[in-house]
């Protein structure tokens, strides 16, 4: 079982897990820390991230995994550097191994982070206005992707109807 706490400086998700040692099993705290998350949906994403993270085992009618502690842990921070204003909250959808994929479908514009390991991300986008695609594998830099939210939240703000 998973509790979360939200303050005004950081948002907080537990998840607790059984570690075996011989023949005792032995349950450990871990706690996901986001430090003074600003981003819009940090809320939406921190109550995801738990929930997927306490996905039963065979949840896809398989052997499906819930998503691993540290992928959520790299994702919320992950979300927390690249949020640009504006921008809509991505989609979140657990992989049956245990990883997670992060999704934004908006504004003719695809993107796609296939969160594979803390610092192991496989991204993807599309441009459905120009047929242009870029791919990229990224450890620790995700300045391009922080561009294409950008470019994204751009898109977003200019399909508003001035005011009059």
């Amino acid at each position: 079982m998973a509790t979360k706490a939200m303050t005004n400086s950081s948002a907080s998700v537990y998840s607790i897990q059984p570690h075996r040692r011989g023949k005792e099993s032995n349950w450990a705290v871990h706690r996901l820390i986001v430090q003074n998350p600003d981003y819009a949906w940090s809320e939406a994403v921190i109550g995801k991230l738990e929930e997927l993270m306490r996905l039963p085992k065979g949840w896809d009618g398989y052997s499906g995994k819930s998503v691993d502690f540290s992928i959520a842990y790299f994702a919320a921070n992950l979300l927390q550097a690249i949020y640009v204003p504006g921008a809509p909250c991505p989609s979140l959808v657990p992989g049956s191994d245990g990883t997670l994929q992060i999704e934004w479908h908006s504004h003719s514009l695809d993107i796609e982070l296939d969160i594979l390991g803390a610092n192991k991300v496989e991204c993807v986008m599309a441009d459905i206005n120009t047929g242009d695609e870029e791919e990229a594998k990224l450890t620790v830099d995700f300045k391009i992707v922080r561009a294409w939210i950008d470019e994204m939240a751009k898109r977003a703000a200019d399909a508003v109807p001035a005011a009059a």
